[in-house]
């Protein structure tokens, strides 16, 4: 919930034009602070959490404040997060031949499906294989 500088950011919800947005403010003065795709979330007081998606680039002012425009609409205001991990599982559907040739370019096509628990009947249990 803290910027690497130790700075909270506080954020509100808002629009930018016809889009949603949140309002955040405890930013690094004239930065870039999100970029597309990036997963923002607003924590109230509660612990109740709303996240999104940032759909473009947003830079803070002078005073360390930027309209984030959003995919989703946010109802709460609170302590602001940017940049959370998400987690997403795929299954192979194929597995790809591993030929490497003598000389040239090379690389491995793989097919992947998005898959979720509600579809195995026995779930699974996610392992992190980056740790």
């Amino acid at each position: 919930m803290l910027w690497s500088d130790n700075l909270e950011m506080h954020g509100v919800p808002a629009t930018d034009g016809s889009w949603p947005a949140l309002t955040v403010t405890g930013l690094p003065a004239s930065s870039i602070v999100a970029r597309p795709s990036d997963l923002i979330t607003v924590t109230d007081s509660a612990g109740a959490k709303e996240t999104s998606r940032v759909l473009m680039v947003a830079r803070s002012d002078a005073t360390g404040a930027a309209t984030i425009r959003t995919r989703d609409t946010f109802t709460l205001s609170g302590l602001v997060s940017i940049g959370d991990k998400e987690s997403i599982v795929f299954e192979a559907l194929d597995m790809p031949r591993a030929v490497q040739p003598v000389a040239g370019a090379w690389g491995y096509e793989w097919a992947f499906r998005e898959v979720f628990a509600d579809e195995y009947p026995d779930g699974w249990t996610e392992r992190d294989p980056w740790h």
